[in-house]
C-alpha cells in the first residue's frame, strides 16, 4: 500500500512551491500587452501541429502499453507452467 511520510509530503510541497515561483516569475517578466496577430494559415498550422502531437503521444502510449502487457503476460504464463 502507498504510504506518504513527511519526506514525500515535503518534496511535494517543494515542487508546488517551485512551480508557483516559476509561474509568478514568468508572469512578472511577460509584457503587459502584445501587438501582434496570428494569421489564419499560421493558426491552422499550430492547431495541426498540436493535433499531431496529441495523436503521436497516444500512439506511443498505446505501443508502450502493449509492451507492458506483454511483460506481465510472459510473467503470468511462466508461473502457470
Amino acid at each position: 500500500m502507498f504510504r506518504s511520510g513527511p519526506d514525500e509530503i515535503g518534496r511535494s510541497w517543494a515542487i508546488v512551491a517551485r512551480l508557483t515561483f516559476a509561474f509568478l516569475l514568468a508572469s512578472a517578466l511577460a509584457p503587459a500587452s502584445v501587438y501582434g496577430y496570428i494569421d489564419p494559415l499560421s493558426g491552422s498550422a499550430i492547431l495541426q501541429a498540436l493535433a499531431a502531437g496529441v495523436l503521436a503521444g497516444l500512439f506511443m502510449l498505446r505501443s508502450y502499453w502493449q509492451r507492458v502487457k506483454d511483460v506481465f503476460r510472459r510473467f503470468w504464463h511462466r508461473d502457470a507452467e
